[in-house]
């Protein structure tokens, strides 16, 4: 009966969404400038799950890959609430996402609705989904977005970060913050000219990240 009704909710899953978002807005407006995370996961199951359209095997993100996969995509404000999910085959490719997803959003947001228009919000995501053709998508459809690049450009801005305490500036909001290791998580930034694109860059330093390259480093080398 327990599947049976996780079934039931699934083939209506759309409309759920829809009602519990526009109820979610109603009772917690998002103000004037709404940011939007996307990312994806996976998640294997057990047996071969031959009769299951979506089950597929490819890189599994908890190690297991031995084992048929589905893959994952949510979409939440930036107070944490969810905005809109799917579920993909588990070889899907990431960045191939991108079209689906601004799509729903198209639909949830209600860009085309004269009843509702609200302003266009940030997208924030990570490298692996932030090809080329997807900014370009981005920019296309005119939606904000923040993403870390993906070329190595580590040489080309070495020089910043060797000044970094003297030029760059430090988020005090994130200041109380701590890293896993118990330490104050200092973040600090700047903000770098605006190219012909009107890209604007923001190099970013953070005691919490270097403690984490510095740690998988040394498993490596272990």
């Amino acid at each position: 009966m327990f599947y049976e009704i996780g079934d039931m909710l699934y083939e209506n899953k759309d409309q759920i969404e829809a009602f519990l978002f526009q109820k979610q807005q109603n009772l917690f407006p998002p103000g004037d400038h709404t940011i939007l995370l996307y990312d994806l996961t996976n998640t294997y199951m057990e047996g071969s799950c031959l009769s299951n359209k979506l089950a597929a095997r490819e890189h599994c993100k908890s190690k297991r890959s031995d084992c048929p996969l589905i893959t994952l995509s949510l979409v939440v404000r930036n107070d944490g609430t969810p905005v809109t999910s799917h579920i993909y085959k588990g070889n899907q490719s990431e960045p191939e996402t991108m079209r689906d997803m601004l799509a729903r959003l198209k639909i949830m947001l209600g860009y085309d609705s004269s009843q509702m228009v609200l302003e266009k919000p940030t997208v924030i995501m990570d490298r692996g989904i932030a090809t080329t053709e997807n900014i370009e998508l981005l920019r296309e459809r005119k939606c904000p977005y923040v993403v870390i690049t993906r070329e190595d450009q580590c040489e080309r801005y070495l020089a910043e970060f060797e000044t970094a305490m003297g030029t760059f500036t430090r988020i005090d909001e994130l200041s109380h913050k701590h890293t896993a290791y118990g330490d104050e998580n200092h973040v600090y930034v700047k903000k770098i000219s605006r190219d012909e694109e009107d890209i604007c860059r923001i190099l970013c330093l953070s005691d919490g990240k270097s403690h984490k390259e510095s740690a998988i480093a040394a498993k490596k080398e272990t």
